[in-house]
């Protein structure tokens, strides 16, 4: 066969087995799903893990050693509640690890924290914590507003607002 003949038969082989191996390997075409879609499904996933979803805002923390660990509970005023049943007027208690205790700081690097001031959307589990308070369902905290910040920010700012009217739908269709 001469040279040339098979170095055309070659690249014509090498081709038609690129072809194959790309239409063995191809996916089938998936609907496409984008950032917010991942955030709503996020979001209804915590949802369906808690017993509890409010908006809160941390009017006071309080650190104690439980054992060898720092616990902190935090004090929540609830600005509103999204699932579960809240007294009204009656602030929630929320522990979580870590914390100060005069000199001495502990700090566990996947707990979810509380400051003083802000104010959250969060996914709460009424299994019992260090004392009987309400935990944090892991990654169950979006904060809203900073230490500081006006709660009027809640209704005037589009973002927060429109962040949270999604999460109230989805809450709502997760039960």
């Amino acid at each position: 066969m001469p040279r040339r003949l098979r170095r055309d038969l070659v690249l014509v082989s090498a081709v038609l087995l690129a072809v194959a191996a790309g239409a063995a390997s191809a996916q089938p075409a998936r609907p496409d799903t984008g950032p917010r879609d991942e955030a709503r499904r996020r979001l209804a996933d915590l949802a369906r893990q808690s017993s509890h979803v409010v908006v809160g805002k941390v009017v006071k923390t309080e650190a104690r050693w439980v054992k060898r660990k720092i616990v902190t509970a935090a004090t929540v005023e609830v600005v509103e509640t999204l699932k579960g049943a809240v007294a009204a007027n009656r602030p929630l208690t929320i522990a979580f690890l870590g914390g100060r205790v005069g000199a001495l700081e502990q700090d566990f690097s996947h707990e979810v924290t509380l400051e003083t001031g802000e104010t959250a959307l969060l996914f709460l589990s009424d299994r019992a914590g260090p004392g009987r308070e309400l935990r944090i369902v892991a990654d169950g905290k979006d904060t809203l507003l900073a230490q500081g910040m006006a709660a009027s920010r809640l209704r005037n700012n589009r973002r927060v607002a429109a962040y949270l009217q999604e999460a109230r739908e989805v809450v709502r269709d997760a039960r």
